[in-house]
């Protein structure tokens, strides 16, 4: 029950953000702050609260603190900034750039450089976040289900250390 309504509320975030539900057109989604869920019930965070630029991110057991909030800013109709619950200033980030397995997903300066922008995709039944810079990888759990897998590129899929369960969407 819990992936399937995740589902319903990423598939008509992923509507919002192709602008099939926006009126007008040309109108984007207003910014949220929450925490953004795996469905192996880890959450995206920065470990020890230590939001630098560069910071690994990691998946860890849900707590609510600020290391596990994040915003969305949407910048056009399908691509979004995820800005730090810890400093604003700093967002997620493609480290390495590009469409490489491997990657780091690290805090930066919120930029809007492909590296710096994300999107929803969908893979099997499952919704992925996925980096501008990319076409075949998403944000992974590298590793697995373990709290403390850092947060790597790994080809989409519909796999619990990719698919999103909750997010910032608004």
């Amino acid at each position: 029950m819990r992936k399937k309504l995740a589902t319903a509320v990423l598939t008509g975030a992923a509507l919002l953000a192709t602008g099939l539900g926006a009126n007008p057109a040309s109108a984007l989604p207003s910014s949220a702050t929450s925490p953004i869920a795996f469905n192996n019930d880890l959450c995206m965070d920065v470990p020890n609260s230590n939001a630098v630029v560069g910071q690994q991110l990691q998946q860890w057991t849900c707590n609510g603190t600020d290391a596990q909030m994040w915003t969305t800013t949407w910048v056009d109709a399908t691509h979004f900034q995820v800005h730090s619950g810890l400093n604003y200033n700093l967002c997620m980030n493609n480290w390495e750039g590009g469409d490489n397995t491997g990657n780091h997903i690290a805090l930066y300066n919120c930029e809007t450089t492909p590296d710096g922008l994300f999107n929803y995709v969908s893979t099997g039944s499952g919704t992925q976040i996925q980096p501008k810079s990319a076409w075949h990888t998403c944000v992974n759990g590298w590793g697995g289900d373990a709290a403390g897998n850092q947060l790597r590129l790994f080809t989409c899929q519909d796999v619990d250390n990719e698919d999103l369960i909750e997010l910032p969407m608004h």
